[in-house]
């Protein structure tokens, strides 16, 4: 099949050597080695078809006709240059391809988290930028575009923001040799300051702990499973536990008689970072009654780990329901976001939990191994003075 008249030419600087295409691209006259020295496609030994120079200008030149945009035009030529690498990825393939390639440790929840922030800006292409099948074709612009929708649409707090563009920056990164991108698009969007605008997730005082717990153990609170209620508070309160793993706490995590529970938490499972807890005595008396009924690989609180597991989300709601008519607002206005932000709830328990023991006095290192996180998330998030603190501390120093 010929080249159509003004597609370009192709010709030999001397007898013999290599065919180079000419031809003319975005208005600019453009010269490419085709890297063979045969014009007509030809059969080698074992069968195979060789093109030759028409046939790699008719590729060459098909590519070049669907460079639409200018930034198509720079990796196209790019490409042809040997700058960057034609890529190896179709877009549909990504997030597998991350997947493999991502080689650092990380939490299924995590990896979790990154997948469904890639979905979402997926589907944001899908409506504003339909028909984008290269990674390459997300330019700086683009990017910041999309966190412009996140902060001005989608009103997310600054944290929550961070962790989308976060997402997206790590996997552009991550691909970037495979995906030929000469310059990750992300790397110059704005990282916003989360001690502006977000709305941190309250503690809960003893007074406000003993409240919630006289209401799940009193008539009020009448419910078929009320005493797997009662411990399955008592666990997030007196343990720290996330709530996945609150429910889903088996009698082989427990050390009754030397009155420890070690467990890995789900969110750490991929990284292998284990917790070991102290059974402290308020939820060793609402355990007591039951531990010896329980086999080993039973769960504590057997229905609401059925009910978990089925819908979570509506363990999820029955807990908000829960500290609601206990009396406790659970979510409040803020001023720039579309929906109210959740003040209370379940993770306010190991908030509670952490807090008090760094109150207490107990080092950071120990703190770490009863709740798992490491240093510097205690620190940022749970290490707070209060202005009694600081009385109570210089109260004694004398000039």
């Amino acid at each position: 099949m010929a080249r159509a008249k003004g597609q370009g030419s192709i010709y030999q600087k001397r007898k013999g050597g290599v065919y180079y295409l000419e031809y003319t691209i975005a208005g600019k006259r453009k010269r490419v080695s085709l890297q063979v020295t045969h014009r007509k496609d030809k059969k080698a030994e074992d069968g195979t078809i060789v093109p030759g120079a028409e046939s790699k200008a008719r590729t060459l030149l098909d590519d070049a006709n669907n460079a639409k945009t200018k930034r198509d035009v720079v990796i196209f030529t790019a490409e042809q240059r040997g700058i960057i690498k034609k890529t190896l990825i179709n877009f549909c393939d990504i997030w597998q391809e991350f997947k493999q390639a991502y080689k650092r440790p990380v939490a299924d929840g995590t990896l979790e988290n990154y997948h469904n922030h890639w979905n979402n800006f997926t589907s944001w292409l899908d409506e504003f930028y339909h028909g984008v099948s290269d990674l390459r074709q997300i330019s700086e612009d683009v990017a910041k575009e999309y966190c412009a929708f996140l902060t001005d649409n989608k009103k997310l707090a600054a944290s929550t923001y961070n962790q989308h563009r976060g997402a997206l920056l790590l996997i552009f990164d991550t691909l970037k040799d495979k995906a030929g991108i000469i310059e990750n698009p992300w790397r110059n969007t704005e990282r916003r300051n989360p001690h502006i605008d977000t709305v941190s997730r309250k503690t809960l005082s003893d007074a406000e702990l003993k409240t919630l717990f006289e209401y799940i153990q009193s008539e009020e609170f009448s419910v078929a499973d009320q005493s797997e209620w009662n411990i399955l508070f008592h666990l997030g309160a007196y343990t720290g536990m996330r709530l996945v793993d609150c429910c889903l706490l088996t009698r082989d995590k427990i050390d009754w008689e030397n009155g420890i529970i070690n467990t890995t938490p789900v969110k750490t499972q991929r990284i292998r970072r284990n917790v070991t807890i102290p059974i402290f005595e308020p939820l060793k008396i609402v355990l007591a009654p039951v531990i010896d009924k329980i086999e080993a690989k039973d769960y504590i609180t057997p229905c609401i780990a059925g009910g978990y597991m089925r819908y979570k989300r509506g363990i999820v709601r029955k807990i908000v329901g829960i500290f609601e008519s206990a009396g406790f607002e659970t979510v409040i206005e803020v001023p720039g976001r579309n929906n109210p932000q959740s003040v209370i709830g379940f993770h306010s328990l190991r908030g509670s939990l952490t807090s008090k023991l760094l109150n207490s006095g107990v080092p950071i290192p120990v703190v770490k191994e009863i709740i798992g996180d490491n240093i510097k998330t205690i620190e940022d998030h749970y290490l707070k003075t209060k202005a009694e603190d600081v009385l109570n501390a210089t109260n004694n120093i004398k000039f």
